[in-house]
Formats: structure tokens, sequence, C-alpha cells
């Protein structure tokens, strides 16, 4: 019976240590972008126009997303209103949602 359990405690923390060693790596993000992958911009915060396509009903979530990304000292975020239209082309220097 000491042996079973013996055991199943060596099991258990074998188990627990693989956790601990995977879990960080499992987690870990990189948000290593290519250097060309960036907004040109001369000084900080630039603005940045958001399109807003979507049905009225989403209108305050787009708005406080907005107003909360632009609270950053980099960012600024503009909500103009777009044409509504499901598929519409995007516009070099604007986010359309």
């Amino acid at each position: 019976m000491k042996v079973i359990l013996s055991r199943r405690l060596v099991l258990l923390s074998l188990a627990l240590l693989l956790v601990q060693v995977a879990l960080p790596a499992l987690t870990a993000a990189n948000h290593a972008f290519p250097k060309h992958f960036h907004w040109q911009r001369e000084q900080n915060p630039f603005t940045l126009q958001v399109v807003d396509n979507v049905t009225p009903e989403w209108n305050q979530a787009v708005d406080r997303a907005a107003n909360g990304w632009t609270r950053s000292s980099v960012l600024n975020l503009k909500v103009v209103n777009g044409n509504g239209r499901r598929n519409c082309r995007g516009d070099a220097g604007k986010v359309e949602v």
C-alpha cells in the first residue's frame, strides 16, 4: 500500500512539474512584427480614422472601443460614418469596421 501511494505521489509530482514547465511556453506571446509593419508617422499621437459600417445597435460599442484606444499617448481614433455596406473595400490609412 505504501508503494502505491509513493508511486501516485511521484506521478502526481511529475505531472505538476510538467504543467509548470509547459504552461508558460503555451501562454507566451510573440508580437515581433516585421519592421515594415507599422503606421508611418512623424510624431505621436497620430490620428487614424475608423470607418463605422456597423448597424446602429453596434455604434455604442465602436465608440467605446475607439475612446478606449484614444486614451493612449500614441494613437487617436476618430470614428467617421461609412456607407453601411457589408462588402466594402478598405482605404489606405483607415480602419473599416
